[in-house]
């Protein structure tokens, strides 16, 4: 039989100001929609039995905190210290360090809470902007108009979607992202140590892409382009840029 899990939810009306900062702890799940009336919306899922969760909810921020993260501690990597204090050669030391690895990891799924975030957005005259620091996250976007969006965050999935900015600024450890550059998005600055990018662009916006950094693949057609029309600048290492015309 499948499990079903029970949610805690949590939801607050309000206006948000013109800048949104948004801190999040945990694993979190966010999406952007459009409001469907004059009010913006916060709302909440996680797991009901979860490790205790508070939100601070306001109109010029969203604060989202995990009070259980899981972290390392003197149990973990056990194997691997033991190796050193006895000497026990590089080879030992180096198994046992990949062995107490995977129990680590092991230990961090099992512990997981995801927490799903939506903010519903009202149409304004004066685009909001917004600013996110987040641990772990995944993010999409559905038919909002914003004027810069900031992302910062440890590890990071983003799917631009429908997303109409004037400015959108990522920065991350790890990146998996689906962006957009066209005539609604062409402003795009980029940075990571790790990422994968599929970039969606018509052959009729000539946009400048321009890359740096070490060990990075980009699909040759991207490089030329004028920058009076749009500029995506990526700062990669260990990176790739495919394109999706």
């Amino acid at each position: 039989f499948m499990k079903v899990c029970q949610m805690q939810k949590f939801e607050k009306t309000l206006r948000f100001g013109s800048e949104i900062k948004l801190t999040l702890g945990g694993d979190c799940i966010v999406t952007f929609v459009k409001s469907n009336d004059d009010n913006d919306f916060v709302r909440v899922k996680y797991p009901l039995n979860s490790t205790p969760i508070t939100m601070d909810v306001s109109e010029e921020s969203v604060v989202i905190t995990n009070h259980d993260k899981v972290s390392v501690n003197d149990s973990d990597f056990k194997n691997f210290k033991d190796s050193i204090v006895n000497k026990k050669g590089v080879a030992n030391a180096i198994t046992n360090f990949l062995s107490d690895a995977l129990s680590f990891k092991n230990k961090i799924e099992t512990n997981k809470v995801e927490i799903f975030v939506e903010i519903s957005l009202r149409d304004v005259e004066m685009k909001k902007s917004i600013y996110l620091n987040a641990e772990n996250l995944k993010i999409n976007f559905h038919h909002v108009s914003l004027n810069e969006v900031l992302i910062n965050a440890g590890n990071l999935t983003v799917n631009q979607g429908s997303l109409t900015s004037n400015s959108l600024k990522i920065k991350s450890g790890n990146l998996k992202a689906d962006l957009f550059f066209n005539e609604d998005n062409r402003r795009i600055n980029v940075k990571s140590a790790n990422a994968k990018i599929c970039l969606n662009k018509r052959p009729e916006f000539n946009g400048l892409v321009t890359a740096s950094g070490n060990n990075i693949k980009i699909d040759s057609s991207l490089r030329s382009g004028s920058k009076d029309v749009g500029e995506l600048n990526a700062k990669l290492n260990n990176g790739s840029i495919k394109l999706n015309e």
